[in-house]
């Protein structure tokens, strides 16, 4: 069995995997411990390649386990799905790196992507006349229920305008299975033939695509046109901070009840969307202070806060008249 010194480079775990040897063994260097890899070719055009770890010279094992940690494409001379080698292979690529989970979810936001733009505004041509789906409907209910007010608030801090709303991709795949191997050997084709069927076949669900854009239009508007809603202080807080250059910590001063608390608060947790701020990153001093005024396990939300400051500048300020 070839032994390497890991962390190893991307190169000779290439050189391996491209010979006949189906074992290598990565020991870390002044460690008892190490792994061994395993290459399984395939009549597909790929390698599976699986580890197992081992605890000191203990030799294979009928108490071990080998787990898939990669795929070598053969044509394409590529390394895939390898992130459970990143702490053994030194400079693995980023693409290499990505785990399968990452590859789906890529896949999905591809598809959709290119369904949006050839369905566009056109309902009628690719659409179905109605949702017919007790399931998808059930989803669209849902979906305006719980959902459409977070995602009208990702479009709100992105800066965007209710007409630009016209579709929402559905298509999701859960898991990969097989189709993995065949989006690994050809993704062009594969991401193709999965929009042309999505078209030809998903109409309901292209259909229910239009129906939420229009739950989300409708939530969109609404939420511009009420200014008294609190998703725009929420806004107004995480503006002032990203645009203040506070990189790590700020002073944040809240009043709630009558009672009024400054505290020392990471500048990140104040960015982006949030209807509540939870106090479990505080300094361990200013989270007892905290719960010693405001009560056990107690939040506070953007309406709560009177000012941030960063320093001796004050970099946010709640509107006069109100707490």
């Amino acid at each position: 069995m070839k032994t390497l010194k890991a962390p190893t480079s991307t190169q000779k775990l290439l050189n391996w995997v491209r010979g006949k040897s189906p074992y290598l063994n990565l020991k870390v260097e002044g460690d008892p411990d190490s792994a061994v890899l395993l290459k399984l070719p395939t009549d597909r055009g790929i390698d599976y390649i699986f580890m197992q770890y081992m605890e000191g010279d203990l030799l294979l094992g009928h108490n071990g386990f080998f787990y898939c940690c990669g795929i070598y494409v053969r044509e394409q001379d590529r390394l895939c799905c390898c992130n459970h080698l990143s702490e053994l292979v030194k400079d693995l690529p980023e693409e290499s790196a990505k785990s399968k989970g990452m590859l789906l979810k890529e896949f999905n936001q591809t598809v959709n992507d290119r369904v949006a733009a050839i369905v566009t505004t056109d309902r009628e041509k690719y659409g179905a006349k109605k949702i017919t789906t007790l399931d998808l409907l059930k989803e669209l209910t849902r979906y305006g229920d719980r959902e459409v007010k977070r995602d009208a608030a990702t479009l709100l801090f992105a800066g965007k305008k209710p007409e630009d709303i016209h579709y929402i991709g559905t298509f999701e795949r859960f898991a990969w299975g097989d189709k993995l191997v065949g989006y690994l050997l050809d993704r062009e084709g594969y991401i193709n033939a999965t929009v042309e069927n999505f078209i030809a076949n998903g109409r309901e669900l292209i259909l229910f695509g239009f129906l939420k854009a229009d739950v989300l239009r409708t939530k969109y508007a609404s939420l511009l046109a009420n200014k008294d809603d609190p998703i725009h202080t929420i806004k107004a807080v995480s503006d002032a901070v990203s645009h203040s250059g506070a990189r790590h910590y700020v002073d944040v001063t809240v009043r709630k009840s009558g009672a009024e608390l400054t505290f020392i608060e990471e500048s990140g947790k104040l960015m982006g969307y949030h209807e509540s701020y939870d106090t479990k990153a505080l300094p361990p001093q200013d989270r007892e202070r905290f719960a010693k005024l405001f009560g056990a396990n107690a939040n506070y939300t953007a309406q709560d806060i009177v000012r941030i400051t960063r320093g001796t500048k004050t970099i946010y300020e709640a509107p006069k008249g109100g707490e």
